[in-house]
């Protein structure tokens, strides 16, 4: 068993001008992405905010202006 199975999400932080989110596990750790600024990067940022919207509870989301 690996560290990361005993990782729960604490927050997810989303710049949507960056096109950025910022993950941050329980334990303090953070993993920032970024996408790119083409068709592709644009598809994708909207598909992973698409699926925070269904699975992530809003008090867990922060967008950033």
């Amino acid at each position: 068993m690996n560290d990361y199975e005993e990782e729960y999400l604490e927050h997810i932080w989303v710049d949507i001008p960056k096109r950025t989110v910022k993950i941050m596990a329980d334990d303090g750790r953070d993993e920032k992405v970024q996408w790119k600024f083409d068709e592709e990067g644009s598809e994708g940022f909207t598909e992973t905010l698409a699926t925070f919207r269904e699975y992530i509870p809003e008090e867990m989301i922060t967008y950033l202006p």
